[in-house]
């Protein structure tokens, strides 16, 4: 009678486990999403947004293969090595309990900017203006040169090196652009508030705007410094 008991009660208990579901006998893992929410979320924390750029991470995704415990506590989030906030990293992501497992989440990050081009190939010595430039959504991430973001910014500049079409515009290959040319005849100015003498002139070097020239008063033909104010004008200093 009593082995008889022990039987049915060990095929009752079979059956009840048989219709228990899955998911309750199953160990539980950590969910892929959470771990890459948690990587993302730790990255978006250490860049710093460029201005007028809008960023772009990009998670390796895990293989669906893995399987890891299902952490009992917040996700730890580290690095090996100094974070790049343009480029490649390598984010840990590990947990102590119940099971200790750790894992390594490639990251790629990238910046996108709108930002001047060139409309058609220039040649050294362009001046810039809006019929030769327009903006275009490019990526920025470790840009080298510097470039601009505002057609304003651009404007009146002069290329010194060659430029291809549809190049970015960079800083370092263009320069301010001279409104005074060597030998030309300029507008000498000079005073005070109260009283001005205005006088021509002969520039005896390029000028940009703001720029300290030499120049040649053609009335007394001394040499004089002044600065360059407008096209074709020149204060002088007293």
């Amino acid at each position: 009678m009593t082995l008889w008991i022990s039987q049915t009660t060990l095929l009752l208990t079979i059956l009840l486990i048989g219709l228990l579901p899955f998911s309750a006998l199953a160990q539980p893992y950590q969910q892929h999403s959470q771990i890459e929410q948690a990587v993302k979320t730790y990255v978006q924390q250490q860049i710093e947004t460029l201005d007028g750029a809008d960023s772009e991470i990009s998670l390796n995704r895990l293989d669906n293969r893995l399987k890891l415990a299902q952490c009992e506590e917040p996700l730890e989030i580290f690095t090996l090595t100094k974070f790049n906030p343009s480029g490649r990293n390598n984010i840990g992501v590990r947990c102590h309990a119940p099971r200790f497992w750790k894992i390594f989440v490639p990251v790629n990050i990238k910046f996108y900017s709108n930002v001047v081009v060139a409309a058609h190939p220039l040649s050294r010595g362009t001046t810039l203006s809006k019929t030769n430039l327009l903006l275009d959504r490019r990526q920025i991430t470790n840009h080298q040169g510097g470039y601009f973001t505002s057609l304003n910014k651009v404007i009146g500049r002069e290329t010194n090196r060659p430029v291809r079409l549809g190049a970015i515009i960079q800083e370092n290959a263009t320069t301010t652009a001279k409104i005074i040319k060597k030998g030309q005849v300029v507008t000498l100015r000079s005073g005070s508030k109260h009283f001005q003498v205005i006088t021509s002139g002969k520039a005896l070097s390029d000028g940009a705007l703001g720029d300290i020239i030499k120049v040649s008063n053609s009335k007394s033909q001394r040499h004089v410094e002044g600065t360059v104010v407008a096209p074709g004008i020149v204060e002088i200093h007293n």
